[in-house]
C-alpha cells in the first residue's frame, strides 16, 4: 500500500498528526521518549479498504510524551490502529495501559 497522506489520530489524548512531516515528528518524539519500545502483534484483520491491527507495546518512559513526565518505569499498553484507504492513511489509536509498574 502506498500512502500519500499519513494522518495519526490518538484518541486517548486527542492529538492529531496530519501529513508526512507531522507523522515523522510523532515518530521522532515517541522514539525519544520510549527508546526501548517493543511491539508484539496480537492480530491483524483486513477488508477491501481497511486494515485493523491489534498490538501490545511495552516501553520504559525516559522522555516526555503526551504531556507526561518521564518516570523511567516500564509499562505495557494495548493499541488498535485502524488503517483505512490506500490513498491516505489515517491511524486512529485508542490505547489503554494494561500493566503499568508504579
Amino acid at each position: 500500500m502506498t500512502v500519500e497522506h499519513p494522518r495519526y489520530e490518538l484518541i486517548d489524548t486527542g492529538d492529531v498528526y496530519d501529513g508526512p512531516g507531522e507523522v515523522a515528528r510523532y515518530f521522532e518524539e515517541t522514539r525519544a521518549a520510549f527508546p526501548d519500545q517493543r511491539n508484539e502483534l496480537i492480530a491483524m484483520h483486513h477488508s477491501d479498504d481497511a486494515v485493523i491491527v491489534e498490538a501490545t507495546s511495552t516501553a520504559r518512559t525516559t522522555g516526555r510524551s503526551a504531556g507526561c513526565r518521564p518516570r523511567g518505569e516500564s509499562s505495557t499498553s494495548t493499541r488498535t490502529p485502524f488503517c483505512a484507504s490506500s490513498a491516505s492513511l489515517t491511524i486512529r489509536c485508542p490505547c489503554r495501559v494494561v500493566s503499568p509498574r508504579s
